[in-house]
């Protein structure tokens, strides 16, 4: 992770912050946090798009993430772990 929470994503040239979200669970009367949960690109609180000159164009980048999910989607079924 980059200065002050801020990470380049992989590939496109783009700058984010507010990928990840921490949750708080209540365990026997105690608050429990954990973190790094990815949130769904339209709720990052930062994306600033060619930021920096990337390997990758945008358009490249969400068509590659459509094909990795399909791939997940069949090759992965619920309850498999």
């Amino acid at each position: 992770m980059g200065p002050a929470g801020l990470e380049p994503a992989t590939g496109p040239g783009i700058y984010v912050y507010g990928k990840s979200e921490k949750r708080t669970s209540f365990v026997e009367g105690r608050a429990r946090r954990s973190y790094g949960h990815g949130k769904p690109i339209g709720t990052w609180e930062v994306m600033i798009k060619d930021h920096h000159e990337g390997y990758i164009g945008w358009a490249e980048y969400e068509r590659n993430q459509k094909q990795l999910a399909l791939h997940a989607a069949f090759f992965f079924f619920p309850g498999d772990g």
